[in-house]
């Protein structure tokens, strides 16, 4: 069962794109704690660098497909 640790989440919403069962949705909350501290600048940085890996990695995969299959059709066009 997947959850969402309110106390942690900052909407950075990038839990949304990686999630396996595509279930997470925001909404804004009914009222801010006051007392929810603030994350600390090192860990959106480390989230920020960690999405840009990801995404990196999925464009260059995108690129490694989209050249195997325009060398295999121009292997069946030879």
């Amino acid at each position: 069962m997947h959850t969402v640790l309110n106390d942690l989440c900052t909407g950075c919403e990038l839990c949304i794109a990686p999630c396996p069962v595509d279930c997470i949705s925001l909404v804004p909350r009914a009222e801010l704690s006051p007392l929810s501290p603030e994350p600390p600048a090192a860990l959106n940085l480390q989230r920020y660098e960690a999405h840009e890996t990801r995404r990196l990695r999925q464009e260059q995969q995108r690129a490694e497909l989209l050249a195997a299959r325009k060398r295999r059709i121009g292997s069946v066009a030879s």
